[in-house]
């Protein structure tokens, strides 16, 4: 794989975009989370109220917040003069505002369900030899049966309860 140069990727990157496209190839000075913007400074020069997301006036979709001192590309938006980040050597953290989330091909829920019921299952087992022993269990003295009335409220668990299908791990 070849190794470019800073100047050999704005070259690429302008040719790429056409003139009207200008990008920024620079570093990030600081982030606004609740404005989701950044400032970077390309070549000594910063550029303040960099978008973190395309369109303005939500929250909704992903913002991704780049690291202080992360290399960033940016690029213009159409004809305006407002600048967007298009991606990020480092993240600092995500906001994500969606329906749903898919994590690694959705094989795990946000916890490991299959383990979890199997766990709860050996307690709800737990809890039902309890019983029988109480139930059964003489008190001292007389001899006759404990007489404590115990009733299981925990159902037994299924993998639909505890599942939260709008994310996938």
């Amino acid at each position: 794989m070849a190794q470019w140069t800073e100047n050999e990727v704005r070259q690429l990157l302008a040719e790429f975009m056409g003139v009207n496209k200008p990008t920024i190839l620079g570093t990030v000075k600081s982030v606004d989370k609740d404005e989701c913007t950044c400032v970077i400074e390309d070549d000594g020069t910063e550029v303040p109220s960099v978008r973190l997301r395309p369109i303005t006036g939500s929250n909704n979709g992903i913002v991704r917040f780049p690291k202080v001192g992360a290399h960033v590309l940016a690029v213009k938006v159409e004809t305006s003069e407002d600048w967007m980040m298009v991606e990020a050597t480092e993240y600092e953290s995500m906001l994500i505002n969606c329906d749903s989330i898919i994590l690694n091909d959705g094989e795990n829920g946000l916890v490991k369900i299959t383990e979890m019921v199997s766990w709860m299952q050996k307690v709800y087992n737990d809890l039902q030899a309890l019983k029988t022993q109480l139930n059964t269990w003489p008190v001292v003295g007389n001899g006759s049966p404990l007489a404590l009335v115990f009733t299981v409220t925990t159902p037994q668990p299924a993998q639909s309860t505890f599942e939260d299908k709008k994310i996938k791990h």
